[in-house]
């Protein structure tokens, strides 16, 4: 079985079988001690007649990949699990989602096409007979089983055979990424209502626990309120319950859900609280926020606890006016002693509004938060999109990209990728990914597109970026790489606590943040809306 592995200097192929995991490992060997990047996607599986025709005003980005999530397995880090968004809309989802397992620490990668969407083989009557999927996320259980999850949809306003336009599905493999179950369906709705902004996890305490949590927006009478919805399995992905409504908001969206686990099995999930009605015109108001259960999901808070306010703003390239689609969504990550680290990118630490990485964290289960600081090098310029992951022996690691090197090209739109890592939150080094990339042709999705989310794991004292980047071909804007990086020493700096505001600076600050969410989430439910 081939695979391939695409380093920097030039095009390798490699041949290799998919084995075993093996024997637990307690950590990874340093495998890339030059920092080369792997190209995990690849040609697009899809061909141009697997969807309907474009309407009006539609781009099908052929051989775009996008939003990519990536999984490790918790005892032996040479196992990976990646999937992403190929070949995007401009008006929203891709043709399919891709799968693909590495066995040997994110060096070379099997590829599959997932049957979530008719162009990804799902047959007609099944939980794939769909126009389009989108937001691929990932997990594995401490047994080896893997699971992927996705929304699928029909934008054109069709129903499938179920009678459904939307719906959350799922699929497990017990063979290490060669075979996937047919996918299970954990909640469909019509034209009343979009389940969107998914995530998945395996809890680690007990494997046979599998969550699934999302918003569902509501679009009868043109009301916007995005609840939070649950589904669980206790038998490994086997059977779900059905879903239910956990969690409601005052008015707006309950955004980007993200779940972590704790070691006596309480659940945290935190979501980005946009608290507005944006078809009514008003302005949002974000802040990030957590709600628990002690029950295995069972109960939840009645009440959401703030962790902060969320001052993300639109991302503008210096010297463009284009924007991107980059929301200020959190990513959630729990270390040792279940201490929990919150990231999203904020602008309170400018009076300019330019984003930075805000941190968090809680030690007593969710319950009470630290002020955010901001953690990423650079001051200068738009830092944006941070994931989160934390070591065993409790090391931090967030990625994210920025716009440094702009003042450089300004006819271009260099982007940074980096990886930043701490062992007490506030002292902090930072590791170059890899080179800039201009951004320019990337998808337009409401905004220039790589993913509302990027991938980050730790493979022991390594870690492991999985991201999209842009290409100059627009034939191929563009591909997934995963870096397996060891940091090495740097020069070592402090968070940062943000300035105090004047009541006229934070309003400022308020409305730009509010003004950003708002686009977002209106061209969001438009793009639900389609006739």
């Amino acid at each position: 079985m081939s695979f391939k592995n695409i380093a920097s200097q030039g095009l390798l192929i490699s041949l290799a079988a998919c084995g075993g995991t093996g024997a637990p490992t307690p950590d990874l060997p340093l495998v890339n001690p030059q920092n080369v990047p792997y190209l995990v996607s690849g040609a697009s599986f899809f061909n141009s007649n697997c969807t309907l025709a474009p309407k009006s005003g539609e781009i099908n980005y052929v051989n775009a990949e996008v939003e990519p999530f990536v999984a490790v397995h918790p005892s032996n880090p040479k196992v990976l699990l990646g999937a992403w968004q190929q070949d995007r809309w401009n008006s929203g989802g891709a043709n399919g989602l891709v799968v693909a397992v590495s066995q040997d620490g994110g060096e070379t990668w099997q590829r599959k096409a997932l049957p979530f969407s008719t162009c990804g083989g799902g047959s007609k009557g099944s939980a794939g007979d769909f126009e389009r999927a989108s937001d691929p996320w990932v997990d594995i259980g401490a047994d080896g089983t893997m699971y992927v999850m996705g929304l699928t949809a029909n934008l054109s306003g069709a129903l499938n055979s179920s009678g459904l336009q939307n719906a959350m599905v799922v699929s497990r493999s017990t063979d290490q990424g060669q075979t996937w179950s047919t996918p299970t369906v954990l909640r469909g709705d019509g034209a009343d209502a979009f389940n969107d902004k998914n995530s998945l996890i395996v809890s680690p305490v007990n494997p046979n626990n599998v969550y699934a949590v999302w918003d569902r927006n509501v679009l009868s009478n043109k009301v916007n309120q995005g609840p939070v919805w649950l589904a669980r399995s206790l038998d490994g992905g086997k059977n779900w319950e059905p879903a239910k409504q956990i969690y409601t908001p005052s008015v707006g969206n309950a955004l980007g859900n993200r779940m972590v686990v704790l070691s006596d099995g309480t659940l945290v999930d935190v979501f980005n609280s946009a608290d507005c009605d944006p078809d009514a015109g008003s302005a949002c108001r974000g802040s990030v926020q957590v709600i628990r259960s002690s029950d295995n999901g069972v109960t939840w808070s009645s009440t959401a606890i703030t962790v902060s306010e969320n001052y993300g703003s639109g991302v503008v390239y210096p010297s463009k006016t284009n924007r991107l689609r980059a929301p200020a969504l959190p990513s959630i990550a729990v270390g040792p002693g279940d201490k929990i680290w919150v990231t999203w990118h904020d602008g309170r630490y400018s009076q300019l509004g330019t984003n930075s990485i805000a941190l968090s964290s809680s030690t007593d289960g969710g319950v009470t938060w630290s002020e955010p600081v901001a953690i990423n090098k650079d001051t200068g310029s738009h830092a944006f999109m941070p994931s989160i992951t934390v070591a065993k022996d409790g090391t931090i690691a967030v990625s994210h990209y920025d716009f440094r090197n702009s003042a450089s090209a300004p006819s271009k739109m260099l982007t940074n990728t980096w990886l930043l890592t701490s062992k007490d939150g506030q002292n902090w080094t930072e590791t170059k990914i890899r080179e800039p990339f201009d951004l320019t042709n990337a998808p337009d999705a409401g905004g220039l597109f790589l993913g509302d989310y990027q991938g980050l794991v730790s493979l022991g004292s390594a870690f492991l970026p999985f991201y999209a980047q842009a290409n100059p071909d627009t034939s191929n804007r563009t591909d997934i790489y995963a870096i397996p990086i060891t940091p090495a020493p740097s020069t070592v700096y402090q968070a940062r606590t943000a300035p105090i505001l004047s009541m006229s600076q934070k309003i400022v600050l308020q409305s730009r943040a509010g003004l950003a969410m708002q686009d977002w989430m209106r061209a969001r439910m438009q793009q639900r809306r389609q006739p």
